[in-house]
């Protein structure tokens, strides 16, 4: 299963989420590496967010799954970050994975499966089974990428 759901939040509240998000300064830019994601650098933890009663609502609509949060966070994929194809086997306890995509004034930075690429729109839902579907992130380009990403608990 991969679901997609365009416009599921307005750009507004796209706009209110990058102002939220982390935005490293150059100093950490020039750090970034691929043995040093800087994680702690590029998200923000929202876990206690009413986005996530919101999206927990309405995969409960759409799929009548009702799934617990295991995390939720703002990332900011910084130019020149991109992520090799991947599952979540490290976390047991997290099954499904969901993103809304916050902008899309960047290149490259398509979310991509071997059978499917996502080009980030604002807005745009995905939800899909992270724990078995190997996934990964096109190298992100002449800006930052910013997204929601959700682990749902099996």
């Amino acid at each position: 299963m991969f679901y997609i759901k365009p416009d599921f939040i307005s750009k507004s509240e796209c706009d209110y989420f990058i102002s939220l998000a982390a935005k490293p300064d150059n100093n950490i830019r020039e750090k970034y590496g691929e043995d040093n994601p800087l994680w702690e650098h590029r998200v923000i933890n929202i876990t206690n967010h009413h986005i996530v009663n919101r999206l927990s609502d309405h995969i409960n609509e759409v799929f009548n799954m009702r799934l617990e949060i295991e995390e939720a966070q703002i990332q900011n994929w910084i130019e020149g970050s991109e992520s090799l194809p991947h599952t979540h086997e490290r976390w047991p306890q997290v099954k499904y994975n969901s993103l809304i995509y916050l902008n899309d004034n960047f290149e490259g930075g398509e979310f991509y499966t071997p059978n499917l690429t996502v080009k980030p729109k604002p807005g745009l839902l995905t939800l899909f089974d992270g724990s078995q579907v190997e996934h990964g992130l096109k190298q992100v380009k002449n800006n930052d990428r910013f997204t929601l990403i959700f682990w749902w608990k099996k």
